[in-house]
């Protein structure tokens, strides 16, 4: 077969191989006929059914040089169909977005582990999205969150493992420091995460929550997911992942067994994914130049600014600005009689003025 030519271009015959033939009606030249096997395969620019055109063409079969008239003939090529909103949606680029955006579009707090169920919200947290935005920023290899209990740390690990599976696939590794934490963190978070938010539920072989496995890779549609804990060595020395998130590391063991300490651990695993890994280390603190203490001084160390509500001035909150009561002697009161509240307050260091629990809160998220 030869690339047939068409009002002078060059159509590769590749391309339009099932295209409608048109064949060439014979025209006398000195008493001889083109070849029979003169034949063209065209593509007309036309939404028309019916096409009649006169061009010549060029350099066909054996007859090249020659001219022949094409005969016109009802519906030679199909009408072309409009594209679906379906197909555009598979054409158009798909606007990235972050964790943060992530949580807002998509994110649905289950009722069985929240006060706030439903479509999840940065208002009551507003700290906590400067830390989604970096976790999801292409620029940024590692995170390292220290903070105090029940401040959203675990939720923000839930909102960039569920950003990694919907927008930004890669193998996941997420370790707790013991084997029974990791399985709570299974049964309480992260399967009513998966159970409330339909596009990660879909993610799930056969969509089944009890595919989630503890301890064993975690096969979804686009990633594999591994759930362990500090103190198997193997956990952390096995296969290469891209994206790891160390929990309460500040509970982790210096080292597990002969092995390097767990963050030195996950560190390896990354490395055949280091143009786009992340490692997110979080933990209450424990004791100075513990290991996520280590982790905060080789970052930035960025602090959130609370806002007085008396003042206006900002400051980073300090121990130092808890005043406790005290009994008439100047000691400390009982444990007990701290925990019935009214005896502890918290003192603005820029205006001198006691805050109220509400006032504590309006600060921090005038942040």
């Amino acid at each position: 077969m030869v690339s047939p030519l068409f009002a002078g271009w060059m159509v590769p015959w590749n391309l339009y191989a099932k295209a409608t033939e048109c064949y060439i009606e014979s025209k006398k030249d000195g008493g001889k006929e083109l070849s029979a096997n003169t034949r063209a395969i065209i593509v007309i620019p036309s939404t028309s059914a019916s096409v009649s055109l006169s061009h010549h063409f060029f350099g066909l079969g054996s007859g090249s040089g020659r001219k022949g008239k094409m005969v016109s003939q009802p519906s030679l090529l199909p009408v072309p169909l409009p594209i679906q909103p379906e197909e555009m949606e598979v054409l158009e680029p798909r606007e990235r977005i972050n964790a943060a955006q992530w949580a807002v579009n998509k994110r649905k707090l289950s009722a069985k582990t929240s006060d706030l169920a439903g479509d999840w919200s940065h208002e009551y947290t507003p700290y906590l999205v400067e830390i989604m935005e970096a976790l999801s920023d292409m620029g940024t290899r590692q995170v390292t969150l220290v903070k105090c209990s029940q401040s959203g740390g675990t939720e923000t690990c839930l909102n960039f493992l569920g950003w990694v599976i919907d927008e930004s696939p890669g193998p996941a590794l997420i370790v707790m420091p013991r084997e029974d934490d990791a399985s709570r963190r299974v049964n309480t978070r992260i399967r009513p995460m998966f159970e409330s938010t339909p596009s990660l539920r879909r993610k799930l072989p056969g969509g089944r929550l009890e595919n989630l496995y503890i301890g064993k890779e975690t096969v979804l549609d686009n990633l594999i997911l591994y759930l362990a804990w500090s103190g198997s060595a193997a956990a952390l020395a096995d296969n290469p992942v891209c994206y790891v998130i160390l929990d309460e590391v500040g509970k982790f063991p210096g080292g597990a067994g002969k092995e390097a300490d767990p963050v030195s651990l996950a560190k390896k695993r990354q490395r055949w994914f280091y143009w786009r890994s992340k490692l997110f280390v979080l933990s209450t603190p424990v004791i100075e130049d513990d290991l996520v203490d280590r982790e905060f001084k080789r970052g930035d160390q960025r602090r959130w600014w609370s806002r007085c509500v008396h003042c206006g001035r900002r400051h980073v909150l300090a121990w130092g600005n808890v005043h406790m009561e005290k009994d008439g002697r100047g000691n400390l009161l009982d444990p007990e009689e701290y925990e019935l509240g009214g005896r502890a307050w918290y003192v603005c260091p820029q205006c001198g003025t006691a805050w109220s629990e509400m006032d504590r809160w309006q600060a921090v998220a005038a942040g």
